[in-house]
């Protein structure tokens, strides 16, 4: 073959080449920047229920963008001096729980802390359960729990010697936790078309002989909190007024034993 033959097939080899790798890296940032885009757009607040809210005085609020502190105006309860940290569902604002955790506070006088997580991803997010001690220090964690990917993430904290208590929402461990002795109570949803069942079933052979679940029928993965519905979820035959006081009242329930 003549020298420039060669010469034309390999500048034509390898501009194929620069083009299959630009092409690869264009759509690469392309998924990087949707999924930033999508992470980091949560759904939206409520903004006028949460003003009345945040208005009330039976409960001692500590309110900022990325942190809702919810606590007893005074302190009295059976859990006065525990705090729960609870963790966020993918993309969903820390607000949407405050209606969710309202009676449970007002009545038992535990502390909630509800952070953003990292990118709004409770799963990229790395800090430790000390690390989330620090938004409340005064009162102690002793209870962990999350909503959906919350949930998932909350499991690994809840091995710390300091938890009792781990409190699920449409959602599951993947972490075995069947040799502590932490209280273990998952709240699921009948309508719930976004959780993977199967590691649900999955996740109880991982749970201590405390495990607790409950079936709200009628509710869906997005009535646990205040943030409206989700894609691809199921339909939900009760208001989020009526979820929301059956999750309080299992809450309050399970709490007390």
């Amino acid at each position: 073959m003549a020298p420039s033959n060669r010469s034309a097939k390999q500048r034509r080899k390898i501009r194929r080449i620069r083009i299959t790798g630009w092409t690869a890296l264009s759509s690469l940032l392309v998924t990087i920047v949707g999924f930033l885009v999508w992470a980091y757009t949560p759904y939206p607040d409520q903004p006028e229920g949460l003003r009345e809210l945040y208005a009330t005085e039976d409960i001692a609020w500590s309110i900022g963008p990325d942190l809702v502190v919810m606590g007893p105006a005074q302190q009295s309860g059976p859990l006065s001096g525990d705090a729960l940290l609870f963790l966020p569902g993918a993309r969903v604002s820390p607000h949407a729980y405050a209606t969710t955790f309202y009676d449970v506070v007002a009545e038992t006088g535990l502390t909630v802390i509800l952070p953003r997580p990292t990118m709004n991803l409770a799963l990229a997010d790395g800090r430790s359960l000390e690390d989330f001690q620090a938004l409340s220090p005064s009162t102690p964690i002793s209870l962990v729990g999350g909503h959906s990917m919350g949930g998932v993430q909350a499991c690994t904290l809840a091995t710390d010697s300091g938890i009792e208590r781990l409190i699920l929402f449409a959602s599951y461990c993947a972490v075995d936790l069947q040799d502590t002795e932490v209280d273990v109570l998952n709240v699921l949803a009948s309508k719930d078309e976004l959780i993977d069942r199967d590691a649900v079933v999955t996740a109880r052979e991982l749970m201590p002989q405390s495990y607790q679940e409950v079936t709200i029928d009628g509710a869906s993965h997005a009535s646990f909190g205040d943030y409206g519905p989700q894609g691809g979820d199921g339909i939900p035959t009760l208001s989020r007024t009526e979820a929301i006081e059956k999750v309080s009242d299992i809450l309050l329930r399970e709490l007390a034993r």
